[in-house]
């Protein structure tokens, strides 16, 4: 179930046959250099090393712009984050960037403020067809994403992603290279003498776990999850994993409080503690470990083996 894959499409510049006039080509930014792409500009194949910092600026985008012209427009392609250099998209996107050992990313998303002209009751969202960093691989780098939309990032050897809120479509974490999930709370104005608290879910849609860690943590979700041999997911207390397969060597960790759903084993194993939740289990081989306390429930389907542990875990 991918819902971005499909529709971001359009995201992704330029289109085929398309001549784009970049406004920054090559630029290379060394320490103590700041480049700013600004509202409408381009950049292309800028590296920034250590000591530098390229952002990607801010403009509003609000109901009244879509489908978002802004956001298309505002972007930039093949860009190398090496050791102590700093990329910020504060808006717009960046696609094909690679974070090197000790390059930052910060990504963060277009909140959007709806008001209904009846109640006058606010609404903020991340729209689903705004994403906002496309095809990154982090190589020992550190990527963190504020409530945005990412897809196809690859987490190496070494790497790390902060995902706090938002969707990260098909996002692979491959052996050394460490996912964590959470949700985002943002404090937002709404109206002239009120703050209110806004949650922003974090979620991944068709992840794949190569060797590679990935942690949800409380009111977050995986679907559609793929674990290959040396590859684990941990559920903690609150967070949810739906649709998962476990292959030979991998492993699901459900903690208490944490719930998997309709997961298939084909070899691998799935560990649920004290307190947490497995249901709709199909076990074609593989080991099932339930320690004291832990719940199964739903339809289960034992082709391998389940064992019962009155130790907690």
């Amino acid at each position: 179930m991918s819902e971005m894959s499909g529709v971001f499409g359009v995201n992704e510049n330029p289109p085929a046959g398309t001549d784009v006039d970049f406004d920054y080509d090559g630029v290379i930014i060394n320490s103590g250099d700041y480049l700013r792409v600004e509202r409408d500009e381009k950049a292309k194949g800028i590296t920034v090393n250590s000591g530098g910092r390229l952002q990607i600026d801010w403009v509003e985008i609000n109901k009244g712009d879509q489908p978002f012209p802004d956001f298309w427009n505002h972007y930039t392609q093949d860009t190398i984050i090496n050791s102590g250099g700093r990329m910020d998209v504060v808006s717009g996107y960046a696609q094909n960037t690679q974070i090197n050992v000790g390059g930052i990313q910060n990504v963060y998303g277009p909140i959007i403020r709806y008001e209904d002209d009846v109640t006058w009751k606010s609404t903020y969202v991340v729209p689903e067809e705004l994403i906002s960093a496309i095809d990154t691989t982090i190589d020992g780098g550190t990527q963190t994403t504020i409530a945005a939309n990412t897809l196809r990032t690859t987490v190496n050897d070494g790497g790390r992603l902060a995902m706090h809120g938002g969707t990260a479509d098909s996002l692979t974490v491959n052996a050394g290279g460490i996912a964590k999930i959470y949700t985002q709370d943002e404090i937002s104005y709404d109206g002239e003498v009120s703050f209110r608290r806004v949650n922003f879910s974090g979620r991944t849609v068709n992840m794949t776990i190569n060797g590679g860690s990935a942690y949800l943590y409380a009111s977050t979700s995986a679907t559609g999850t793929q674990i290959g041999a040396g590859g684990v997911l941990t559920v903690n207390a609150d967070a949810e994993a739906f649709d998962t397969t476990v292959s030979a060597g991998g492993s699901l960790i459900v903690l208490g409080s944490g719930r998997a759903s309709d997961t298939v084993l084909n070899g691998g194993s799935v560990h649920v503690a004290t307190g947490g939740l497995v249901d709709n289990v199909t076990i074609n081989s593989g080991n099932l470990y339930l320690y004291g306390g832990a719940i199964l429930d739903g339809t289960v389907n034992v082709n391998g083996t389940v064992v019962l542990d009155d130790v907690a875990m």
